[in-house]
């Protein structure tokens, strides 16, 4: 456990748009305490019926149809039933000593474990994405329904706005699209280990069907989202134990959602389609790169050309110093004389991907990251010179990114995000769950949408 804690200590500068150090011990069933988000948009209404269970279209970029009733729930407003991580069948308490993927403690896991010193006997299998015989939502309404993944949920949250109200008489949550459609989640608490109906009409906490990948997360929690007349939080920064008792809001995903389909070229450069929900094509190499296994050009975050020295003396958007930001900085201590621009998105002219590539192409988001390492395998490689990630993807289509961490300070190894670290604005997301200094020099690695 103790290399466990060591280890997201380091990382606290990693996946942080809701998320930041490590899981508690087990004797804390909250694992942590609240952070507070929200999402954006405005609606109301349904759209259509899959084996008996309504689902609303919320126009999601992904085209994630969202239904309207939790598992057990028969109406929006019912509570519906509780399921640990990974069980698929309701009970009447939650514990590790009932809990089916462990042996009886937290650190005899027999299941989705990363990590030998809380596996039973040392086990491991690697696995940190719910298979479909564990989702409570395949399970018991059909495999065309699945748990959301966390990217679907912060989907959701980005193209919603959030109300707590009252529906029915029952407290809840109500994210409205901008298409006039709207979702409502009920205050159905959750269980406990030592306090069973925890704040029922209080708050909602629903899991996602990611445990993490022994980085970012302990093997002992997964991770979900929570929202009470506050906004969003999280129990635990790494997730809440496994054992525990929250809701599940199944998901399902279009017939089509406008992907182009298949491999191609746009603008000169190559793309490989992965089949993501987001229908989000990634090209083959790195900016400055022309075949897949060359790291290509380094660039400091928001610079567009490179060049053969990164610190912050000579970087573009300060003023010789990471406090002394000139350009995307939303905290004062970090803005030169005070500047403030509330910038946390690279923009277009900023962006090494678009400006070097041409329009279409655009540097990837955390999310999207994200998104590609929830919905392929990968196998990593590591030497002293580069470090390479394989994702192999369910279409049997690969993609293999490269990355150079010679010009690094830090230990966020990888190509950048275009997302800002949301404590620091001197710092950025790399890749899906690490972090670096934005004068620090890295690869990028562009794609584009699919529409």
């Amino acid at each position: 456990m103790k290399k466990y804690m060591k280890i997201i200590a380091a990382m606290m500068l990693t996946i942080a748009v809701v998320i930041a150090a490590g899981c508690t011990k087990p004797d804390d069933p909250s694992n942590g305490g609240n952070g507070g988000n929200n999402g954006g948009n405005n609606g109301g209404g349904n759209g259509g019926d899959l084996i008996g269970h309504e689902y609303v279209d919320l126009g999601l970029p992904s085209g994630t149809l969202w239904a309207t009733c939790n598992v057990g729930a028969e109406s929006p407003e019912e509570y519906g039933d509780y399921f640990a991580w990974g069980e698929t069948v309701p009970k009447t308490t939650y514990d590790w000593n009932n809990y089916k993927w462990c042996n009886g403690e937290y650190n005899q896991l027999t299941k989705y474990c990363v990590d030998s010193e809380v596996g039973y006997n040392g086990f491991i299998d690697n696995l940190t994405i719910l298979q479909s015989d564990d989702d409570a939502a395949t399970v018991n309404w059909g495999e065309e329904w699945r748990m959301p993944d966390y990217g679907q949920w912060r989907e959701l949250l980005a193209n919603t706005t959030f109300i707590w109200t009252t529906q029915n008489d029952v407290a809840g949550c109500l994210l409205t699209s901008n298409n006039g459609k709207s979702l409502f989640l009920p205050a159905a608490g959750s269980m406990w280990i030592d306090d069973p109906n925890h704040d029922v009409g209080d708050e909602c906490c629903f899991w996602t069907k990611w445990s993490g990948n022994g980085v970012m997360t302990n093997p002992i929690c997964a991770m979900n989202f929570c929202f009470g007349s506050d906004g969003l939080f999280m129990y635990g920064d790494a997730g809440a134990q496994k054992c525990l008792g929250f809701s599940v809001r199944p998901v399902r995903t279009r017939e089509s959602n406008g992907s182009i389909g298949g491999n191609g070229s746009f603008n000169g450069h190559d793309y490989v389609d992965l089949g993501l929900p987001s229908g989000t094509l990634w090209a083959t190499c790195n900016v400055g790169a022309t075949l897949p296994e060359s790291p290509g050009a380094l660039f400091a975050w928001g610079e567009t050309t490179p060049k053969d020295h990164y610190g912050w003396d000579n970087y573009k958007y300060c003023n010789g110093d990471s406090d002394q930001l000139t350009k995307y900085c939303f905290a004062p201590e970090y803005g030169y004389n005070g500047f403030t621009d509330n910038l946390n998105t690279l923009q277009s002219d900023d962006d090494a991907a678009t400006v070097n590539w041409g329009d279409g192409w655009t540097t990837p988001s955390q999310y999207q990251w994200m998104e590609l390492m929830q919905y392929t395998t990968m196998i990593l490689q590591e030497d002293d010179e580069y470090y390479r990630v394989q994702y192999i993807a369910g279409n049997g289509n690969t993609l293999t990114v490269v990355s150079d961490g010679s010009e690094n300070y830090s230990d966020g190894k990888g190509c950048w995000s275009s997302s800002l670290y949301r404590e620091r604005p001197d710092v950025v997301i790399v890749g899906y769950n690490r972090a670096a200094l934005r004068c620090e020099g890295k690869t990028i690695r562009p794609v584009r949408s699919a529409n």
